[in-house]
């Protein structure tokens, strides 16, 4: 999707915000909801600047109009989310309403009756075949569908191992290159990691560059069995083995540099990731691990 129509793009969202013109955010807001979680250079976000303004009014609108709190600044992404530079600086006031107004988003994604079957086939049949206008009006006309594709085992897809899986709208969309649907559904919150099974998550299933791209804004964790390939990939295993750079699992809750090495051992399609890799096993060559 444009994020430049009829003069509504994301650098005057975040000079709105910088200026503390509440009705010019929530009109730009309103009008391109892709615009909320964009990133304007080393500005960040517009609710970037509404919390480094320490605006309590501008905070509460953007995140009622789904910003992510939880997105930083590449590349120091943790550090400099906007809830991160909130509670660095002890704005409480500002740290409790992201808090509560992420509660609030939860309570509203999930309330009510559950989508149907019906429901949630269609949206993903129109996210396969690109129809992005009937997957906007299916989720415009009852938003829990995007909360429901995340977080609800009963409209979650069975996979040829019969587990169920979930995370199935925003996955979808990765898988099939609908840019402009994942931009959507992104700023309505669908949680951009989730796992869906043994299918990984959605950047797993992104199959281009853009939407790589996309998702990485949003906050997307590389993880280790899913390290990009060529020197870029080398480059990752080498930060993370090192220390330097936080890694993320798929399989793994907080792993430890072992977990995450042999993780990649088991992913890795590259021979220099392997030898990397092998140092951080003591696992016995007869141990079945290795087959």
């Amino acid at each position: 999707m444009s994020s430049h129509v009829e003069g509504v793009n994301i650098e005057a969202l975040v000079a709105a915000a910088e200026a503390g013109d509440v009705a010019a955010v929530r009109r730009l807001a309103t009008a391109r909801p892709n615009l909320n979680n964009q990133h304007h250079g080393e500005f960040g976000s517009a609710l970037h600047r509404a919390v480094l303004r320490r605006d309590e009014e501008l905070t509460r609108i953007l995140m009622q109009l789904g910003s992510d709190a939880r997105v930083g600044i590449w590349p120091h992404r943790d550090a400099t989310s906007a809830y991160a530079i909130a509670v660095d600086r002890e704005y409480s006031e500002i740290v409790a309403i992201i808090e509560r107004e992420e509660d609030n988003r939860r309570a509203r994604l999930s309330h009510g009756a559950t989508p149907t079957r019906a429901a949630a086939d269609a949206l993903r049949q129109a996210i396969a075949e690109g129809r992005t206008a009937e997957a906007i009006s299916l989720m415009e006309a009852d938003p829990a569908l995007i909360g429901a594709c995340d977080i609800d085992p009963n409209e979650s897809l069975v996979t040829g191992d019969g587990e169920r899986s979930s995370g199935m709208a925003l996955w979808f969309a990765s898988m099939c290159g609908r840019h402009e649907i994942a931009e959507l559904l992104l700023a309505r919150g669908a949680n951009v990691n989730t796992v869906v099974g043994c299918c990984g998550d959605a950047l797993g299933r992104a199959q281009d560059e853009q939407m790589k791209a996309l998702l990485l804004k949003h906050g997307a964790r590389i993880t280790v069995e899913q390290l990009p390939g060529g020197e870029r990939g080398r480059e990752i295993a080498k930060a993370i083995l090192a220390g330097t750079m936080l890694g993320s699992s798929l399989d793994v809750a907080n792993p430890t540099r072992k977990d995450l090495a042999e993780q990649m051992l088991w992913a890795a399609g590259d021979a220099e990731i392997v030898h990397l890799c092998l140092p951080h096993t003591t696992r016995p060559r007869d141990d079945p691990w290795w087959n």
